[in-house]
């Protein structure tokens, strides 16, 4: 009988566990699903004020439409060449930190170009929109593809004979003078550089959610907590996205109910 109860309890506190699993799951899909139904649209027309900006300011808002080149037409990246809207380089000297290894990365080069707000075409009007690289890891980004596409990633690593060897990206970087030989001054502690170039194309949907805020005579989107990103997927494919990704984990809390149900039911029958 020992084992028996035993058993109901391992089975009872694993269906608990796994439960709160599958009930986090179906939650945040939920959230996901109301955040891109929810939010209210910030359109071209209202961009285009700044006094619309700072009334919804302390709020959230969602951006929708195709990103599409300027008057100048599509401007190439600088490190891959690629013929894009927007382009961002980001250079960052990464140094292990504390005595558990861990890498600490430090910010040491940025700049963005091309168009800089985002012209998003909105129905017969563009909107001038500035958002930046960090609403790309935000709640639309995981499953969908990300508004910024990185174009060029390269790791220079330490070595035993150069403590940080030359990569052609950074070398680049170095001869167009963008970066100073200064900057590059490796620590004790560094491990290498990292060289990131973001590249956002033209004709791309749009969808962008986040905190607006007056940015000259457009709007820029910030991250806020609860809910933020910029995606080129469309509402309607997110929508089906959490209608797809929700059924299993309910039928799974479903059944786990159910067996847990009937498993103590049981087990009260066989002991009475």
């Amino acid at each position: 009988m020992e084992i028996i109860v035993l058993a109901v309890l391992a089975v009872s506190v694993l269906t608990i566990v796994v439960s709160f699993y599958l009930g986090g799951r179906i939650r945040r899909l939920r959230r996901l699903a109301e955040l891109v139904s929810g939010t209210p649209r910030l359109t071209a027309e209202d961009g285009g004020s700044a006094v619309a900006a700072e009334q919804v300011a302390a709020g959230r808002v969602a951006v929708v439409g195709r990103t599409v080149a300027g008057p100048g037409g599509l401007v190439p990246a600088p490190l891959s060449g690629i013929g894009c809207v927007w382009y961002r380089i980001v250079v960052t000297r990464q140094d292990t930190v504390g005595s558990n290894e861990g890498v600490g990365s430090f910010e040491l080069y940025a700049t963005s170009g091309g168009t800089d707000p985002i012209p998003v075409v909105d129905g017969p009007q563009t909107l001038l929109l500035h958002v930046t690289v960090e609403l790309a890891g935000q709640a639309l980004a995981p499953w969908a593809g990300s508004l910024f596409e990185v174009s060029v990633t390269e790791h220079t690593a330490r070595t035993r004979s150069d403590p940080v060897p030359p990569a052609p990206r950074l070398a680049e970087l170095q001869r167009s003078g963008a970066i100073g030989p200064e900057q590059l001054r490796p620590g004790r502690d560094t491990r290498g550089f990292m060289v990131t170039e973001y590249v956002v194309r033209a004709d791309r949907p749009v969808l962008a959610i986040g905190r607006p805020r007056p940015y000259g005579d457009t709007v820029a989107l910030e991250p806020v907590r609860g809910g933020s990103g910029a995606t080129t997927a469309t509402a309607e494919q997110i929508r089906a996205h959490v209608a797809r990704a929700i059924v299993l984990p309910q039928r799974l809390w479903l059944l786990l109910l159910l067996g847990t149900v009937l498993l103590v039911v049981g087990f009260c029958l066989v002991s009475a």
